[in-house]
């Protein structure tokens, strides 16, 4: 005679919301919360519960994505010395495909690293005009000094992603 209780099932990680304002009811909360002393405790406990996996996939994130977080150093170094900072991860993507993947210093076609034509220590702004893709041999040749190895007329490149 009597109905019986639906089972609470265990949480899964990945609570759907098929209506908007629910949805964005608990985006606020997340958001209001998140640094929460509860919140906070609660990450820590499962980190320690559960560190072995963490730790294998926060090495896979880093061996998956190596060359976008070496470019997000380069962003943060630039915020460091003050300087400006507009250059994205999609802009260096294309200015290589747009020296089809070569070193501008050697033409050969090795694995390139950023180099700004300014060095940031000098007050070169990391932007995408003053970035010139290098290998790492000619890169740590050309050191701080100002080598712009770009051919004449590229100098300002005016970037549309996904042309």
């Amino acid at each position: 005679m009597g109905t019986s209780m639906p089972a609470i099932l265990p949480y899964s990680g990945n609570y759907t919301f098929t209506d908007p304002k629910s949805a964005e009811a608990c985006r606020r909360w997340y958001a209001k919360n998140r640094d929460s002393e509860h919140m906070k405790a609660g990450r820590r406990e499962r980190y320690q519960n559960n560190k072995e996996a963490q730790n294998a996939l926060s090495k896979a994130y880093k061996e998956k994505h190596k060359e976008r977080l070496g470019f997000m150093q380069h962003k943060y170094r630039a915020r460091k010395h003050g300087v400006l900072s507009t250059a994205t991860y999609e802009e260096w993507v294309a200015l290589c495909d747009h020296y089809q993947n070569r070193c501008l210093c050697c033409g050969e076609q090795k694995p390139l690293t950023v180099d700004h034509v300014i060095a940031l220590v000098l007050g070169g702004p990391h932007t995408i005009d003053n970035l010139q893709p290098l290998c790492k041999e000619c890169h740590m040749k050309k050191n701080v000094r100002m080598t712009d190895y770009r051919p004449a007329g590229t100098v300002t490149f005016n970037l549309k992603i996904g042309q």
